[in-house]
Parts: structure tokens; sequence; C-alpha cells
């Protein structure tokens, strides 16, 4: 601007000191016709100007034509700012509406986008439970396994006691039947007398050994009887002694045969619920297995479900970002336009700021060559 007006002037001095031969009018509407072709205008009104000096006009042709060139100059800025404010309006509401749609179309992203995680990220639960009972459902099996392996082992000692037992407590009834049969002779033979407390200590004595399987009133009773404790049992009483001995040892006998009854009927009672119990323990391995093989088909199927669900979000998160991008495009955009309109109005308000600063200084130009 300052150089355009720079221009004017040093065209203005030049004409107003020069020595050509045309009168006042002419050197200033020339003058005003260069600073006009300094301007933006300088396209538009190189045709006129050049009319204008080829031809000859008239001063007062010039000055009319001169004027009618300057407002007509202005009238165009006018109308091409009213067709800018016009085209700047429908910039603006189309910027507005594309702006908007972007926004929804990111706002839809936005939501599949974490609903992807979200989907992702289920999985991954899934997955991680699931892996979680095949390992408790392997521990499980391997614990039934070792319960089995030791219950086995306890049940092959017991049976090697049991046996024993078995052994120890019929050599037990072996020696009472026998001790009987002694006893039983004395009173048969009638030497019922002679069966003194020497021969009891002794029938006590053959029992010993077999203590642990009598209950302990029963061998202390005994005992007391053969040492001449009980009641009766004195010499003069042989007979009675060798009775009370035969009926200790006939309920002796009695026991040691309930016990050892007792004895089998417990191992086999102890044999069958083991049986029974590694029967239902061996059908849960076999249940776990068929329910690990499903759940590991499962844990396959998830993983690749997994895969897909990420793939999905990274597609998602590609979709987001360019749904970004497109609305920080249409925002810049209608930005630009915003830019372009606000610096081509400015240009026009100066140009027609210069074009009434011309106008005027003509006017006063043309009063002042009217008034010589």
């Amino acid at each position: 601007m300052g150089r355009q007006w720079g221009y004017i002037l040093f065209i203005f001095i030049v004409f107003n000191e020069s020595t050509f031969l045309i009168n006042n009018y002419m050197k200033f509407i020339i003058v005003v016709l260069f600073a006009l072709a300094a301007t933006t205008y300088a396209s538009k009104t190189q045709d006129q100007i050049l009319a204008l000096l080829q031809t000859g006009t008239k001063a007062s042709d010039a000055i009319d034509t001169v004027f009618g060139l300057l407002n007509d100059l202005k009238q165009s800025n006018i109308d091409a700012q009213f067709a800018a404010d016009q085209k700047n309006e429908t910039d603006e509401w189309v910027g507005a509406q594309t702006i908007e749609q972007f926004t929804k179309i990111k706002s839809l992203n936005q939501k599949l986008f974490s609903q992807a995680i979200e989907n992702r990220a289920n999985y991954e639960e899934v997955l991680k439970q699931t892996k979680n009972y095949l390992a408790w459902n392997e521990a499980r099996r391997d614990e039934i396994a070792r319960k089995i392996d030791a219950l086995q082992d306890n049940q092959c000692f017991s049976n090697q006691l049991f046996v024993k037992s078995i052994k120890h407590n019929q050599e037990a009834l072996e020696v009472i039947r026998l001790l009987k049969q002694d006893v039983a002779g004395y009173i048969i033979n009638g030497d019922s007398f002679e069966f003194t407390q020497v021969k009891a200590q002794s029938v006590a004595e053959k029992l010993k050994q077999y203590s642990n399987l009598f209950q302990d009133h029963q061998i202390k009773s005994f005992l007391a009887l053969a040492n001449g404790q009980e009641e009766g049992a004195s010499s003069g009483h042989g007979a009675t002694l060798a009775e009370k001995v035969l009926g200790v040892l006939e309920g002796l006998e009695s026991e040691l045969s309930a016990s050892l009854e007792n004895l089998k009927q417990n191992e086999i009672n102890a044999s069958w619920e083991l049986a029974g119990w590694v029967s239902l323990s061996e059908a849960e391995i076999s249940s776990l297995e068929v329910e690990y093989e499903r759940k590991q088909v499962f844990a396959d199927r998830t993983a690749t479900q997994i895969q897909a669900a990420l793939a999905q979000q990274a597609k998602s998160k590609i979709i987001l970002q360019e749904s970004q991008d497109a609305l920080d495009q249409a925002q810049a955009d209608l930005e630009s336009r915003r830019a372009d309109y606000a610096e081509a109005k400015a240009k026009r308000q100066e140009e027609n700021a210069i074009l009434d600063e011309v106008i005027i200084m003509f006017k006063k130009q043309v009063a002042s060559w009217s008034g010589r």
C-alpha cells in the first residue's frame, strides 16, 4: 500500500513539473490512470488507459471517464465482496455440515473401536479362565491318581498285616484248642485234683505270647485264677480249678473266633470300600479327561478368536484414525477458506480505501483547476 501511494506521488510530481505540452487536466488524468494501473486492477484498466491516451480525449470527457472508471472499480470491489460474502456463508454452512458428519462418523468409529477392545478383552478373560480350569483339571487328575496309588499301597500293606493277623489268630486258636484238650483230659479222666496252680500257670505261660489278641480283663482274670487268687481255686478244689480254666479257655476261644471273623469282615469291607472308591475315582478321571479335551478345543478356538479380535481392533483403530484425519482436514479446510475470505476482504477494503483517496484527490484537483 505504501509503495502504491509512493508510486502515485512520484507520477504526480513528475507530471506537475513536466514540460510536456499538455494541459493540467490531461496531466492529472494521466497521473490518476497510472496510479490505478499500479493497483491490482492494472490488467483491467490497461486497455482503458491506452485508449484515453491514444485517442486524445478531451479534458472534460476524460474527467468523466476517470470518475466513471473509479466508481466502476469501487463498485466492482463491492460486488466482488458481496459475492464473496455469499460464498463465505455457503462455505461456512457446508463446512459446518461436513464437520458435523465427520464428527458423527468419528464418534461411531470410536464406539466400534472401544467395542473391539472390549471384545478382545472378553476373549482374553475367557481364555484365561479356560486355562485356569485346564490347570485345575490336570492337577485334580494327578491328585486322584496319587491317592489311588497311595491307598493301593496302603491296602497292599494292610493285606500283609491281615495275613499275619489271620495266621497269628489261627495259631492262638490252635494253642487254645490243645490246652482245652489237656485240661479236659484231666476232667474226663477224673484227675482234676492233679490240675493244680502249677498246671494253670503253665497254661497261662503258653497264652502270654498271644495276650495282644485278648482283652486286658480276660488276661488278668486268667492270671489271677492261675495264681490262686480266685475264690475256690485252692488245691482242695482241683476239679473246680480245672473247670474254671477250661471255662476261661472256652471264653477266650469264643472271643478269638469272633475277633477273627470281625477281622475278616473288616478286611472285606475295607477292600470293598477301596474298590468302590477307586472305581468312582477312575470314573471321575475319565470324566475329567473328556472335559479336558473339550475345554482344550474351546481354548484353541478362543485363541483363534483373540487373533481375529486383535485384527479387528487394529482395523478399527486405523478407521478411527482415518475418520479423525478427515475431521481434522475438514476443520483445516474451513479455517483455510475463512483465512482466504478474510484476506481477500481486507485486500478489497484496502483497495476501496485507495480508490476513495484517489477520488477525493481527483475531485480536489479538478476543483482547483476550475477556480483558475
